[in-house]
């Protein structure tokens, strides 16, 4: 008779076997890791394309530096984000304000600036007074920046000038407001003559302001 071979049925608690030809994925390795060495591959072939070193960043430091970036020159990103800008504030000078000394022949007012930070919830906060200028009605006080920390995107800037009085007993005299709203200088910043509002009869007078709108440096560790 003739004998014939027994088949053995399959193991099903056997591991297949890899296929032979084309890319080969260890066994046990997960699909990130493949991807990053896929990644750290191509980086050492284009470093010996070049002929130089390996200088590329792993995807993950790339996508960080990239939304640092973004954040670094967008304020609306920021936001977004859940930080909250710095703006800072430069009063630079005024023009054409009225002359509040006439009761002395040859005088002329001596103004003063002031900035009042209003907060959306309604507080009211002094934050510049800028030093008097005597005898000038264009008076240019370049007063150094100063930071708003406490600042919210919905808050509001007022600039009030008054002529500094020397009498005794007497207020100094009110000789205008500008005001600048959120939507003014949020996210582009301001650098601009603003028209003051109730500054005379017959009196057309301006303030110039900068407000430089950055980003809140980082806190340290």
């Amino acid at each position: 008779p003739t004998l014939v071979p027994q088949t053995q049925p399959p193991d099903p608690t056997a591991k297949p076997k890899p296929k032979l030809g084309g890319e080969q994925t260890p066994l046990g390795t997960s699909g990130a890791a493949v991807a990053t060495a896929a990644a750290a591959a191509e980086a050492v072939k284009e470093g010996d394309e070049d002929g130089g070193a390996v200088t590329a960043a792993p995807p993950a430091l790339k996508r960080g530096a990239q939304i640092e970036e973004v954040l670094a020159a967008d304020p609306k990103a920021q936001v977004a984000a859940g930080e909250k800008p710095l703006i800072k504030v430069t009063i630079q000078s005024a023009e054409g304000l009225r002359n509040a000394d006439t009761w002395r022949k040859g005088d002329k007012s001596d103004p003063y600036c002031c900035c009042i930070l209003h907060k959306k919830s309604g507080k009211s906060i002094d934050k510049i007074k800028t030093k008097v200028v005597d005898n000038d009605l264009n008076p240019v006080w370049n007063h150094p920046e100063q930071d708003f920390p406490d600042w919210e995107v919905g808050d509001s800037l007022e600039f009030k000038v008054f002529d500094k009085d020397s009498l005794p007993l007497k207020s100094d005299d009110y000789l205008g407001r500008a005001e600048l709203k959120s939507e003014d200088f949020f996210p582009d910043g301001f650098d601009a003559k603003l028209s003051i509002k109730e500054a005379g009869e017959g009196i057309e007078a301006f303030l110039k302001v900068k407000v430089v709108v950055a980003r809140r440096p980082a806190s340290g560790p």
